[in-house]
């Protein structure tokens, strides 16, 4: 049975002196299945944002009304019947081809279908795609072509009614964007479904493969309708084609034509006098909810996000490995420049500073570790989580879960060779109270660098980083001790994470009752208790630095999973 998209959209933008500029202005439209439809007009005309609105992505500011075979749909509705596949491909690089469109099944199709019959669909699916020669190559090694297809394969396995395509020849050559153009038309013939794309500067080759039209200008719609008509409709408004132009280039010097031109008036009419005889039925809500929008249980998701990223942890562990190799660097070039000075109280100065290197190397391999990778990751978890493959809270677990085997590796490989290296004092307690800080240490270090990752590009991150660390260091207690900082800044010593991850490690080696160290120079200057009133630690708890990074880490869980929310309700 044939389907047919119809809607009219107003867009509105709100600008600082509180006013709205209209993006979109009662664009409409009529899209039926089993036609190939194109979107053309130039930058700022209006086609990502009525994209958006129509695969329910995009919900501030919008009104109108979004019809599915004449049935009203809500934003959750349109996100479960139309497919969204955004201009830039954001795949998982460490899986083959078969594995992307089998995780994909996985999560958007119910569980109670049997694993032969999703296997049986995914290899057909393949074929039509094309695809099948290389469905066990990595993604990472695949060609720009076949990379949009395979955007496009992942979100047709729940074989949705409707197809939104934000440039997909975006960055390929006239070859590459023909091919899979081509794929795609044959989607809408095989699977009769209506597909639409916007389209920038097409050859006339491509141009041939679409029947319909939708070209925007300014916000506005001149023309919806069979491609082969438009420039008929253009020529009745005055607007001649030459014959040497493309219809393509020619619609886009007419969209780029001022509004005031008396020609674009008159296909302005002409497109409200078609309005005029659409009929009318009650606007769509933006906030209507669907209990059932994802197929498997929270539980089942998290299962199947910790599979699939283990999955890809395993294949490429060239960032776990570079943590480590660093962090075991670090250390080992720690322990010979400081050999033995762990129980040498002539060298306590020294070996303060081992404990500072300690923590500040976990912390910094941590955080950019975490900044260097997970923008990428996230720009897919966007984009899977805005078309319905999982939620927010089963992603933040198993990303923080996955997380945690690499954390203990890296930051436990570094530590006893440290440890042993500089001579500190073999007892399981302290050595135990000493790995603890490390570990929360990089902990809060891990998410900070995902809280920043997530919030600013990659540039901007490695600069908050060091720009937070740096104050946080000054308001230690160590490069200013306790009691010389002034008193209206001692507050400010409470929230530096630093203060408790250095401290809580000089508790670890210095404290709970430790007894005096070897003096082994002829005479030494400190003693451990003189040293340790020197930095005005002897009343202050290993404990309370424990608790200390606790709620560091507990605020920066709560700030990471706001970001997340924010960014997966930020307008496209």
């Amino acid at each position: 049975m044939a389907s047919t998209v119809e809607s009219d959209i107003y867009l509105e933008k709100c600008v600082a002196d509180g006013s709205t500029n209209n993006i979109l202005n009662n664009v409409s439209g009529s899209f039926e299945s089993g036609r190939m439809a194109c979107i053309l007009g130039p930058s700022g005309a209006g086609k990502s944002s009525f994209l958006n609105i129509l695969s329910g992505h995009r919900k501030c500011g919008v009104s109108g009304k979004l019809r599915l075979d004449g049935t009203v749909l809500s934003g959750r509705q349109m996100r479960k019947l139309i497919s969204y596949t955004p201009q830039e491909a954001s795949l998982w690089h460490n899986l083959t081809v078969q594995e992307s469109i089998a995780y994909a099944a996985d999560f958007k199709l119910s569980p109670a279908i049997p694993r032969e019959t999703k296997d049986e669909n995914n290899q057909k699916l393949l074929e039509i795609l094309g695809l099948e020669k290389c469905s066990n190559t990595l993604v990472k090694n695949l060609s720009g072509g076949e990379m949009k297809r395979l955007a496009i394969g992942v979100e047709l396995v729940s074989d949705p009614k409707v197809m939104l395509l934000d440039e997909p020849t975006s960055g390929l050559d006239t070859v590459a964007s023909y091919q899979v153009l081509s794929y795609v038309q044959s989607l809408t013939l095989l699977q009769n479904r209506a597909i639409i794309s916007i389209i920038h500067q097409p050859s006339s080759n491509i141009l041939k493969l679409f029947d319909d039209a939708l070209v925007l200008s300014k916000g506005r719609g001149l023309y919806c309708g069979p491609l082969p008509e438009m420039i008929d409709v253009f020529a009745v408004a005055g607007l001649e084609c030459p014959v040497s132009h493309s219809p393509a280039d020619f619609a886009l010097e007419v969209a780029c034509l001022d509004h005031e031109d008396e020609r674009i008036q008159r296909l302005l009419e002409g497109e409200s006098e078609r309005l005029r005889k659409v009929s009318t039925v009650q606007n769509f809500s933006m906030d209507s909810e669907d209990r059932s929008r994802y197929m498997l249980s929270t539980g089942q998701q998290i299962s199947l996000l910790l599979k699939r990223t283990l999955r890809c942890t395993l294949r490429d562990t060239y960032n776990l490995k570079a943590r480590t190799v660093i962090s075991i660097l670090i250390a080992t070039l720690t322990g010979i420049a400081f050999y033995d000075t762990g129980n040498n109280v002539a060298k306590i100065i020294s070996n303060t500073s081992v404990l500072m290197i300690v923590v500040y190397s976990v912390f910094f391999t941590c955080a950019f570790s975490a900044i260097l990778t997970f923008p990428l990751e996230s720009a897919v978890f966007i984009r899977e989580h805005k078309n319905n493959w999982y939620s927010l809270i089963p992603y933040y677990v198993s990303k923080l879960l996955i997380e945690v085997p690499a954390l203990i590796f890296s930051t436990t490989a570094s530590f006893f060779i440290m440890y042993f290296l500089t001579g500190q004092p073999l007892e399981l307690h302290r050595m135990f109270a000493l790995w603890i800080i490390s570990l929360l240490s990089g902990w809060v270090a891990l998410l900070m660098g995902l809280l920043l990752g997530n919030m600013y590009p990659m540039q901007t991150a490695v600069f908050l980083t060091v720009m937070i660390v740096i104050p946080c260091s000054l308001f230690s207690g160590f490069f200013v001790t306790l009691k010389d900082m002034p008193l209206y800044l001692k507050p400010l010593t409470f929230i530096s994470f630093v203060r408790y991850s250095v401290e809580g490690a000089v508790n670890a080696i210095y404290g709970f009752g430790r007894k005096e160290m070897e003096c082994r120079d002829i005479f030494c200057y400190f003693t451990l208790r003189k040293f340790l009133v020197l930095l005005g630690m002897p009343e202050i708890e290993w404990v309370f630095d424990l608790l200390g990074l606790i709620v560091w880490s507990v605020i920066l869980h709560l700030a990471l999973y706001w970001s997340l929310f924010k960014r997966t309700k930020r307008d496209a």
